[in-house]
């Protein structure tokens, strides 16, 4: 069994990001420097940010942080489930370790796959 991950969390987050560097450097590009929501950039009924933060954003940023969310959202490599093999007969096998986050249980016909996580997590299977 191979695997995939692909992560989106508070340090990878392109908006997060934004908002923080916002904070941080240009407040004024805020709709609401005190809200610590984030929101769209755009089309939204509360953007994060103004008009012309939003154009200032795009003009001496926008390549960073669109090289930022491409990252975010492109996927490892695919690399095999640490200790999972087929199986060999009807008898069920376990493999994978729950320190590693993962475990496959295998039988003749079926595999169910389990994934331990930190929360707040997403996970797409």
């Amino acid at each position: 069994m191979q695997m995939r991950t692909a992560t989106l969390n508070r340090s990878t987050s392109t908006f997060d990001t934004i908002l923080h560097d916002a904070q941080r450097q240009h407040p004024d590009w805020l709709t609401n420097a005190t809200d610590p929501n984030v929101y769209p950039l755009s089309l939204a009924r509360n953007p994060m940010l103004t008009k012309p933060g939003r154009a200032a954003l795009v003009q001496q940023q926008g390549p960073a942080y669109l090289a930022m969310q491409r990252r975010t959202f492109a996927a490892s490599e695919w690399r095999d489930v640490p200790g999972t093999t087929a199986p060999s007969s009807s008898s069920e096998s376990s493999s994978g370790s729950a320190e590693e986050g993962e475990s496959v249980v295998c039988g003749a016909h079926t595999c169910t796959v389990t994934l331990r996580m930190a929360t707040p997590s997403v996970l797409a299977v």
